[in-house]
């Protein structure tokens, strides 16, 4: 269970990391 958690949450971390400067961009 743990270790799924982690995993999960990296990946979150990458779709947010991805996510971000489209919206920083799109705002400019």
């Amino acid at each position: 269970m743990g270790e799924i958690l982690v995993t999960e949450g990296v990946v979150l971390s990458q779709c947010v990391t991805l996510e971000t400067p489209r919206k920083m961009y799109g705002n400019n």
